[in-house]
């Protein structure tokens, strides 16, 4: 994860968080990465 005292953005702890997550998609079908995908429908939401 991250250290408590090095200061980061929420951006980039979400698409840490995220990067972490499997995607099962097909590799060939992939436009975008998923963890972007995810970060987009958070900010969207």
């Amino acid at each position: 994860m991250f250290d408590e005292q090095t200061p980061q953005s929420r951006v980039a702890v979400l698409l840490e968080e995220f990067s972490q997550i499997d995607d099962d998609r097909e590799p060939w079908r992939v436009a975008f990465p998923l963890e972007e995908m995810l970060l987009l429908l958070t900010c969207a939401t």
